[in-house]
């Protein structure tokens, strides 16, 4: 790691602590090579995690607001989100402090989901996040998902680049079987995040499940999945979206999909 990356990654870990309750505690802790604390969003919202690497979504999330962003999503109390590829449910989390949101909560893999559900339920917030235990893919089944013993990281993918998974079998569903099960009419913000497996996801949709959401964010993963990119923006255009997009190193990219107004003759 270059010397300017090694202090460009430090000036953001210390943005971040500075956005956090409990910034101090988590500086002291990082300088002196202490396994950090949990991370304070607010006196009430605390975020428990099992490595540095929290502080990097933090990082995305909270102060990036990458799915937040002005212009694109604001979110409002009563508001329906579903958050596919939870992760330990910092984003879901983070928008308990903007509004009193709706989450439905997804991530098949035990060990990240077993810290999203504590997460849950220590910040009392059983009611506003509900953790469904499925991956989201193009049809329902199972499928070996690559967990990584470290924070967060899992793929369907071998070349993800997780040299110590362990690969576990998962249930997979379809997106509107959940919207049908979870009885939901309306969903204001879509988000996904599932490394690579978000064309198979988009290719399980229907169209009266597209119909019921306003709004998409994806990740993209076009180092594990070639042209990712290119077919979810063709997807949610045919689809009735208004798209903004960006690529980055390393293969990721990052979409912005906004539900068009219908045009009514």
């Amino acid at each position: 790691m270059s010397l300017r990356t090694k202090i460009k990654n430090e000036l953001a870990f210390v943005t971040t602590a500075f956005r956090l309750k409990n910034c101090w505690g988590v500086l002291k802790s990082h300088y002196m090579g202490r396994t950090l604390p949990s991370l304070q969003l607010t006196n009430k919202i605390a975020i428990q995690h099992n490595s540095r690497d929290a502080m990097y979504i933090v990082s995305e999330i909270v102060v990036g607001e990458c799915y937040t962003s002005k212009g694109f999503y604001t979110p409002k109390d009563g508001h329906v989100v579903m958050d596919v590829g939870a992760n330990i449910g910092v984003f879901a989390l983070y928008l308990q402090t903007l509004a009193r949101v709706k989450v439905y909560s997804f991530e098949p893999a035990p060990p990240t989901r077993e810290l999203l559900e504590q997460n849950v339920t220590n910040n009392k917030l059983v009611s506003q996040i509900q953790v469904v235990p499925v991956a989201i893919g193009k049809e329902a089944g199972t499928l070996e998902l690559r967990c990584s013993p470290n924070f967060g990281h899992s793929s369907f993918f071998e070349g993800h680049h997780l040299n110590d998974a362990v690969v576990i079998s998962v249930p997979v569903t379809t997106l509107p079987s959940q919207i049908s099960a979870l009885g939901i009419d309306h969903v204001d913000l879509l988000k996904i995040d599932i490394e690579g497996a978000e064309v198979a996801l988009l290719e399980g949709m229907t169209s009266d499940a597209w119909k019921k959401i306003d709004r998409v964010t994806i990740e993209t993963h076009d180092a594990l999945l070639n042209g990712a990119h290119e077919l979810c923006l063709k997807c949610l255009s045919e689809n009735g979206f208004a798209v903004h997009s960006e690529k980055r190193q390393g293969g990721l990219g990052y979409i912005n999909a906004t539900r068009l107004p219908t045009t009514v003759c």
